[in-house]
């Protein structure tokens, strides 16, 4: 009989995969936030020290190793993408007394050699600072503009200079955590757990219920395939949002899907008595759309420590757990 509520040592996978340690960033304490990858072997890691300092890494191959980006700023990290190998961008908020006092100002560093070099940059006439990043096949990048009181979802054709707001989302309350671009559409959470869907020329294509869950991961297979997983279960849509499927019904995360039917998340079995780490929790596989699941052995708070994942290949990816880096990838 499996033991409840016992930490059972290192993190392990479902059957059928194997979880490589890779490591952690050098000479970094602090909490990692996102990676984007170009290509299966270079990426960009951005994070924040215990001081609330942005700080970038990045690897040549896939994640092995990283090295550190250098620059200096007083300001905290909200978002990055790279356009290429060399321009990027990393998007910064002012903390240090906002609110109340906020810089009527938008900062972000610039790159255009790769990482190597990074200058201060003030988008002329914005306030606030942008986050969750995204790109579409022709480069623009679209992210929200977060201000004392409200979230913007606005675009940028010339890698992050200007930037234009994008009319056709400002009737919605906008959820500042989830947007994802897929085949040239763009897909919104609002705080009603509605998905707003839009083109790229501006135009909304419609806005559907998703299914009661209080999203945490919106996975996006393509234009009629939704996975969403958040604190109340995972849910699922075969039909562009029209109707929904329950597949799990505690918290859970998406560490990522390679079709619709099959993919890696992280369930909540149990919580614990009280006394004890709240919960019991598995990574778990599944080839038939979550009407079973291949679970690891059970472990105390992955999903209290989880940070992110990355797929860097077909049923390949990076998943950071506390401080340390995983490859978990089919075997």
């Amino acid at each position: 009989m499996e033991k409840i509520c016992v930490n059972n040592g290192a993190t392990l996978p479902p059957d059928g995969y194997q979880m490589d340690d890779i490591g952690s960033f050098p000479t970094f304490s602090g909490k990692m936030l996102l990676f984007q990858f170009l290509d299966d072997k270079i990426g960009f890691a951005l994070g924040n020290d215990h001081f609330g300092d942005a700080k970038c890494f990045k690897t040549s191959n896939s994640g092995k190793l990283w090295t550190r980006l250098v620059f200096n700023t007083p300001h905290s990290p909200r978002g990055m993408i790279f356009f290429d190998g060399s321009a990027g961008i990393i998007t910064l908020e002012y903390l240090q007394g906002c609110p109340p006092d906020c810089p009527e100002q938008c900062i972000m560093l610039r790159t255009q050699d790769g990482g190597e070099h990074w200058e201060e940059y003030v988008v002329p006439n914005l306030t606030g600072s942008f986050s969750h990043l995204q790109l579409d096949s022709q480069g623009k990048v679209y992210a929200f503009l977060k201000d004392q009181f409200t979230s913007t979802l606005m675009f940028s054709d010339d890698q992050g200079l200007t930037w234009n707001t994008f009319v056709a989302s400002t009737s919605f309350e906008l959820d500042d955590e989830l947007l994802k671009i897929v085949n040239d559409r763009i897909y919104v959470l609002d705080r009603n757990q509605v998905m707003l869907v839009l083109n790229i020329d501006g135009e909304a294509n419609k806005a559907v219920q998703t299914g009661g869950i209080f999203p945490r991961d919106l996975g996006v297979i393509d234009n009629d395939h939704f996975i969403i997983a958040g604190i109340n279960g995972i849910t699922r849509s075969s039909d562009g949002g029209e109707t929904w499927e329950t597949i799990f019904d505690r918290h859970a995360r998406l560490i990522g899907f390679s079709s619709f039917d099959h993919g890696l998340v992280i369930l909540n079995k149990c919580n614990c008595p009280q006394g004890y780490f709240p919960a019991n929790e598995v990574i778990a596989s599944t080839f038939d759309g979550g009407q079973t699941w291949i679970e690891s052995p059970a472990n105390m708070n992955i999903l209290q420590h989880y940070v992110l994942s990355e797929q860097i290949g077909f049923d390949r990816f990076l998943i950071m757990i506390g401080d340390w880096v995983y490859e978990l990838k089919s075997s």
